[in-house]
């Protein structure tokens, strides 16, 4: 977390007005639709001074867009980076890259990170597979039951009271206009509609 306070102190400017814009409510919401991480954990406030840890704190993933707000020279900077990104595969600084040309192991070490980082992503985005599927489950979960239950049994059932599990003990004619609509029951009798 990065205290956004002090960063707008430098320019004039407060975290407020940039929480309010339209683009900053997109980036949140997206931010916690993608990673899955709530928006009190992304913006934080505190009461107090900024010595004591008071002020408006933000996750790094929107500082880096509260700074492009800031600052219109590092957006541009920001800008010259991606398309430096998009074009060669990859982005450094000049004194980086005159580290990587004259420390090998530097460049294994980043490469090393960036395979480190991806199997962490992956494993993210596996777990919430795994979650998506055992929210499917509990859900179809009482469909399943009651599927095994009339498969497995050794006896038959009335269609009334077939219509009655359906429906939960709610209303019956309409579990038994169900049961009609899907082709469980053919025609009505007299003593079908009774109940």
């Amino acid at each position: 977390m990065v205290n956004a306070t002090q960063l707008a102190k430098i320019y004039g400017k407060r975290p407020n007005d940039y929480l309010s814009l339209p683009a900053t409510n997109q980036l949140i919401n997206a931010i916690t639709r993608k990673y899955g991480i709530s928006e009190n954990q992304l913006v934080i406030s505190k009461a107090g001074s900024s010595h004591n840890g008071g002020g408006t704190w933000m996750h790094r993933l929107i500082v880096v867009d509260f700074c492009q707000w800031l600052d219109i020279d590092l957006k541009l900077w920001c800008t010259e980076k991606l398309d430096e990104l998009m074009r060669y595969g990859m982005t450094a600084t000049q004194p980086t890259l005159e580290q990587m040309i004259n420390n090998p192991d530097l460049v294994i070490s980043l490469a090393q990170n960036g395979k480190r980082e991806e199997k962490q992503r992956l494993a993210l985005e596996v777990e919430k597979k795994e979650q998506e599927k055992l929210s499917i489950i509990e859900e179809t979960k009482p469909a399943v039951v009651f599927t095994e239950c009339v498969t497995s049994s050794s006896t038959n059932i009335l269609i009334g009271d077939l219509a009655k599990l359906i429906t939960q003990n709610g209303n019956f004619r309409n579990g038994f206009s169900h049961c009609k609509s899907q082709g469980v029951v053919i025609h009505d009798t007299p003593d079908a509609m009774e109940e």
